[in-house]
């Protein structure tokens, strides 16, 4: 029973400090996000007056401490436990997930940014440190290393992005962020025989022209068809829901 009692205690202890660690640092990348000394002074001082104002419901209403003082222990012993273990250091990859990317792959960086993202049409920088923070406490994130971790997965960061819960500030739209490829299925650019199914065979499609199906607007389909007698020559035709046209 002693064993137990000493083991929880360790585990608010450390994940105390862990979790105050990473509010911290959430909070001063969100204030120097701002795009001017004017937006940080005036997110400083949010800060300041959130900070006011839980003080005086606290002194005020004491009796609040029964809530707030078992939610932090709770959420400190489930800070103690990382919830993506570090691997070990021979298994580790190469130069690409060096320190300036933070120790994760650009795939585990793309998928948490579109689970970032959700429904809406962009993501501040400022969001995805605390989401790193949250799914890998035992880094230190910061703007630069988000930067970096974009840079890596090629995806670029726009100077100003709409987002919800803040204003237009630096982050990440949603037209950037690469889709992901499911395994065995056709691409956008789905290469056909002209006149044939789509599963027509390679030794049919090696004696026949080749085409490129496309999609156009308002539902036309883009045939571009390959000059069998000239290679630098294609030919292209619209083809409409209701009727065929030649372009």
């Amino acid at each position: 029973m002693m064993e137990r009692l000493h083991r929880w205690a360790a585990a608010i202890h450390d994940g105390s400090g862990r979790l105050a660690t990473n509010r911290a640092r959430a909070l001063a990348a969100w204030v120097r996000a701002g795009e001017t000394r004017a937006h940080v002074a005036l997110r400083l001082l949010v800060l300041l007056a959130a900070g006011y104002a839980a003080v005086r419901l606290i002194r005020s209403r004491p009796a609040l401490l029964w809530l707030a003082v078992p939610a932090w222990c709770i959420a400190a012993a489930r800070a103690a436990r990382p919830r993506h273990p570090a691997a070990p250091a021979e298994a580790a990859p190469g130069p690409a997930d060096g320190d300036e990317a933070g120790g994760i792959s650009p795939e585990q960086f793309l998928a948490l940014l579109r689970a970032a993202l959700g429904p809406h049409r962009g993501v501040h920088l400022v969001s995805l440190v605390e989401r790193l923070a949250e799914e890998y406490p035992q880094g230190r994130w910061t703007i630069p290393r988000v930067r970096a971790l974009c840079a890596a997965a090629g995806v670029p960061v726009r100077p100003t992005v709409r987002a919800p819960g803040r204003g237009p500030t630096v982050g990440v739209h949603r037209d950037d962020v690469p889709l992901p490829s499911p395994a065995g299925t056709a691409g956008p650019d789905e290469a056909v025989v002209a006149g044939q199914p789509p599963a027509t065979s390679v030794a049919t499609a090696s004696t026949t022209a080749l085409a490129t199906v496309r999609r156009g607007p308002g539902g036309a389909r883009i045939v571009i068809t390959d000059d069998p007698g000239n290679p630098r020559r294609a030919h292209v035709r619209v083809i409409h829901p209701q009727h065929d046209r030649t372009a």
